[in-house]
């Protein structure tokens, strides 16, 4: 079994409030990833015990992955534990940090895994989905920000 802990940053262009208007809300998952394919089914709110269920779409297969939300601080950080890792994954577990940087956040996220892939294979498929998300929350930003609207999807 190898463990991995994986660290991406991400800059937003949008304060605070707004980046975590729009990361609290889980539905907007579906609006950044387009690999694997998410459908976010059953949520609440991003408080600590909430469940979210999602299907997720991989080589035509349809998954389903429900995570707990097992800590959040409001415009600080939460943290998300897959009960139902997929394969080849055996834990998941990813943490959202978000520190005010001003006009802009910086985003971390922090995943903690096990898994029996190689973790350098593993950190290739992490790097080309944060890379891929990246480039979907920039462009949702400069949208919502140049046509004055919002972008959090409400629940």
């Amino acid at each position: 079994m190898n463990k991995k802990v994986f660290v991406y940053h991400t800059i937003l262009p949008a304060s605070i409030e707004l980046s975590w208007d729009f990361f609290s809300n889980p539905r907007n998952l579906e609006n950044i990833t387009t690999f694997p394919s998410v459908d976010v089914q059953a949520i609440h709110t991003l408080k600590q015990g909430d469940i979210i269920e999602m299907e997720m779409k991989v080589m035509g297969l349809t998954r389903k992955w429900i995570a707990e939300i097992q800590y959040s601080e409001s415009q600080i950080e939460f943290i998300d534990k897959a009960l139902n890792p997929l394969f080849p994954m055996r834990a998941w577990q990813h943490k959202h940090t978000f520190i005010d940087l001003g006009h802009n956040t910086l985003m971390v996220d922090t995943v903690e895994l096990e898994t029996i892939l190689p973790c350098r294979l593993l950190n290739i498929g992490l790097t080309a989905m944060f890379k891929q998300r990246e480039k979907k929350i920039h462009k949702i930003f400069s949208k919502a920000f140049n046509q004055k609207e919002t972008f959090s999807v409400p629940f």
